[in-house]
């Protein structure tokens, strides 16, 4: 276990990847600022405890922590960078404080509530809310469902946000105006892909279907 003394504000860019025997860390109320790839890798962190006073999570910041099985995001959070929890394949719980005015759970997703985006998505469990503007970079990297559909209004899916997930079929809403550079990249299991006849899509970006090696339907 790590426990930061009260006083510290920043934790620097990578400055725990891959402390393996790290299991639980206590951040104190100073802390505002957990720099991108934090705490990435650390595989047997389990338990994070976040008080107030957090305003930004980095990019990545526990990336690849298969341990962690429950987060908590506290009040005091304005920003939360992309990836964050891509790879945390336990996570299973994530709770956020109904005083945040900018961030909200439903359906075990991560939303930001000002830009409609999703941020994150519980990989075994999960659905797209009906009001999502954007998929956020990473955002369902390596889902492990069946099959999704992504709700009418979502207007963009951005770089990576499906990379290697296991859904067989994916139905695209018509409001769809642009997927990202390898959105869908490395889904090995998809073979069927819904598009409208009439529909809004106007950028597929590059590799946005790479290695999709079942791919045999797009329609």
């Amino acid at each position: 276990n790590f426990y930061i003394a009260d006083g510290l504000e920043e934790i620097g860019s990578s400055t725990f990847v891959n402390c393996d025997c790290l299991s639980e860390i206590v951040l104190p109320p100073s802390l505002y600022f957990i720099d991108g790839y934090t705490f990435a890798s650390c595989d047997s962190l389990k338990n994070v405890y976040m008080t107030d006073g957090v305003e930004k999570i980095g990019d990545s910041a526990f990336t690849g922590c298969k341990s962690l099985d429950s987060i908590f995001i506290p009040k005091t959070v304005l920003a939360i960078g992309n990836g964050v929890f891509t790879g945390c394949n336990n996570l299973s719980d994530i709770q956020i404080s109904k005083d945040n005015r900018i961030f909200s759970e439903k359906n075990n997703c991560i939303i930001n509530n000002d830009t409609k985006t999703l941020i994150y998505a519980i990989n075994k469990d999960f659905s797209i809310p009906d009001d999502i503007l954007c998929i956020a970079e990473d955002a369902i990297y390596g889902c492990e469902i069946d099959s999704l559909v992504i709700p009418e209004g979502v207007k963009e899916i951005e770089e990576r946000a499906f990379t290697y997930s296991k859904f067989a079929e994916i139905k695209l809403p018509d409001t769809l105006k642009i997927i990202g550079n390898y959105a869908f990249a490395g889904c090995g299991s998809l073979g069927d892909v819904s598009i409208p006849e009439v529909c809004s899509l106007g950028q597929i970006g590059d590799h946005a279907f790479y290695s999709c090696t079942n791919l045999t339907k797009f329609s």
